[in-house]
């Protein structure tokens, strides 16, 4: 349960923080904006796994050996499954 609610949080942020960055413009235009998404998917996608994979640590759910490899593996689906959603 604490897992998912880390997970909305998570992606609750990544999506207030590119609505922020386009203001009044839900659209994107310009170059500019699109490098925003990106910068935001990526920076976003980075502080889920961390923040996920460590809350994960914390309650027992990961051992500790295993930390890394786990940020890993989020991350490389993370990244997997925006590179096929995007287009």
């Amino acid at each position: 349960m604490l897992g998912n609610a880390v997970l909305v949080a998570c992606y609750a942020s990544i999506a207030f923080s590119f609505r922020y960055l386009l203001k009044k413009r839900p659209q994107i235009h310009e170059r500019n904006q699109l490098l925003k998404l990106g910068l935001v998917l990526v920076i976003g996608a980075a502080t889920t796994a961390f923040v996920y994979v460590f809350t994960q640590s914390l309650i027992g759910g990961i051992p500790n050996e295993s930390v890394w490899e786990a940020v890993h593996r989020f991350l490389s689906g993370i990244y997997l499954g925006s590179l096929l959603s995007c287009p």
